[in-house]
């Protein structure tokens, strides 16, 4: 059974290890679900046809998304990215047509883990998509962690977000969850970017919401970011193409053009959690235009 320091002195103790024996990082990337969203909302553009190009879609105008969830072994470390829809969120389930739904604990056996294996939980933000599955409820009605082992990760921006009921994008979030992360659900409210361990960095952006967490893997070798919603399907790489469930587009344009910068000259791969056709990618700038070149998570980094 695994004992808890504080996480700062977790993060201290791993970086000696790593820095002595270099352990590969194993990555495993699993579909909690498929869900629908109209065309004309996962994508803005000056032509509202132009995502039809780059993207399929019913004739109601739906398109089909993937709801991933990463997770993350390096030694006695399991970090659990994001844990989808929660199962009590019936009217969620029904009004985003949420099919081939999968329990946190049915992921977790097959990948050979129970709840109790996992270490850390990050929250790439509160969306009701995306944290979910983190929270149970007592037979009281309190929200508790699913992962009653684990340190949850969350940014304070996100926690303030969630509870502003005349903000922008309210109703992205699922009331109940959100009351638990901010009653006692958030271990590491995290301010800045920072690295949780000298191998998984935390990068924040404010464009889809106020304190969207990115994670960026950093192997022997290469390089991985799970771009979350900031690049939720390979057709939004795009640069012209932003959502209308970004809380501020043109940020989410500015800060997406910035990172592709650093992707492309580094050589990061992307791995994309809500599309369904595409794994991942690496990424190549002509002239004004983005080059994709797909390929598949790596199993290690």
């Amino acid at each position: 059974m695994l004992i808890f320091m504080p996480w700062q002195l977790i993060a201290n103790v791993c970086e000696n290890s790593c820095r002595n024996s270099q352990p590969m990082i194993e990555i495993c990337l699993f579909d909690q679900s498929k869900f629908s969203a109209p065309g004309n909302c996962l994508f803005q553009s000056q032509n509202d046809d132009d995502w039809k190009k780059l993207y399929p879609a019913d004739a109601e105008g739906n398109c089909e998304l993937a709801n991933k969830v990463l997770i993350i072994k390096k030694e006695n470390i399991v970090v659990l990215v994001d844990s989808g829809f929660s199962r009590y969120d019936t009217a969620s389930l029904n009004e985003y047509r949420v099919k081939n739904f999968q329990y946190i604990g049915d992921i977790l056996k097959q990948a050979s883990l129970t709840t109790q294996h996992i270490t850390h939980v990050v929250h790439t933000h509160l969306h009701l998509d995306h944290c979910g599955e983190s929270i149970d409820f007592s037979e009281s009605g309190e929200g508790i962690k699913r992962f009653s082992g684990a340190l949850y990760v969350a940014t304070g921006n996100q926690l303030k977000v969630a509870t502003d009921i005349d903000g922008a994008g309210f109703d992205s979030f699922y009331t109940p969850v959100v009351r638990a992360f901010n009653n006692n659900c958030c271990d590491i409210p995290l301010s800045n970017d920072t690295f949780l361990f000298p191998w998984l960095e935390l990068r924040i952006f404010n464009g889809h919401t106020r304190g969207l967490i990115v994670p960026v893997l950093h192997g022997k070798e290469k390089t991985l970011v799970f771009a979350g919603d900031l690049i939720p399907t390979m057709a939004h790489l795009t640069l012209q193409l932003a959502s209308r469930y970004d809380v501020n587009p043109l940020l989410t344009l500015a800060e997406r053009d910035d990172f592709l910068d650093e992707i492309i000259q580094n050589e990061y791969i992307i791995a994309f959690q809500h599309d369904p056709f595409h794994e991942a990618c690496k990424v190549k700038r002509s002239k004004e235009e983005i080059i994709a070149i797909e390929c598949k998570c790596p199993f290690y980094l």
